[in-house]
């Protein structure tokens, strides 16, 4: 029932595509959720292309790319976040889900998705890239720190310091760089 349920939202995400954007942003955001909770049952072992399908939205356009974020978003919050009121099980099982998304290309292949709308739309819908740096900021914690301070990213990131409308957002990426909890001479 679940793989049914995932394929009727995915199928409808393909063909609403370009109307998304005019959905409220509530009905945006509770969408991002029901497909956050299905990667949470599903992910890796019955959805194993959970993040790939996601990252395939993103080529149609802003609206598409404004809903990778929320559910990026629910992701954070209904797995990576800790919760007192978990159980044991699900604790472990979020750990799971976290360990593969590090295994895998996952973290990568997001973080350079971030990247690709950050340097794609800084100046022309700086609220899109400001979510995507929000978005990652909830990410740097837990990630390699390779996949965002490097030659490629950092550049961008000390760029959008330097931009009003994205500043507050690039600023908040720095700020967890700095004090992620590890050894300074390994970042």
């Amino acid at each position: 029932a679940r793989a049914e349920v995932r394929a009727v939202v995915l199928g409808w995400l393909d063909k609403s595509a370009e109307t998304i954007g005019q959905e409220e942003s509530y009905i945006r955001t509770k969408l991002g959720v029901v497909v956050a909770l299905l990667i949470k049952s599903d992910y890796p072992e019955r959805w194993s292309g959970a993040f790939d399908d996601l990252l395939a939205l993103l080529s149609r356009g802003p609206h598409m790319i404004d809903f990778f974020f929320r559910v990026l978003h629910a992701v954070d919050e209904e797995i990576v976040s800790f919760h007192a009121d978990r159980d044991a099980r699900e604790i472990e099982h979020n750990v799971v889900i976290k360990d593969t998304m590090r295994a895998s290309s996952c973290v990568r292949d997001l973080c350079a998705a971030v990247y690709e709308v950050v340097a794609s739309y800084h100046a022309t819908l700086p609220e899109l890239a400001s979510l995507g740096l929000r978005t990652l900021r909830l990410y740097i914690g837990w990630i390699d720190i390779n996949h965002v301070v490097n030659e490629r990213f950092l550049p961008l990131l000390l760029r959008c310091l330097q931009l009003p409308p994205v500043q507050l957002a690039a600023c908040e990426c720095v700020y967890e760089i700095v004090t992620k909890g590890m050894d300074d001479g390994a970042k």
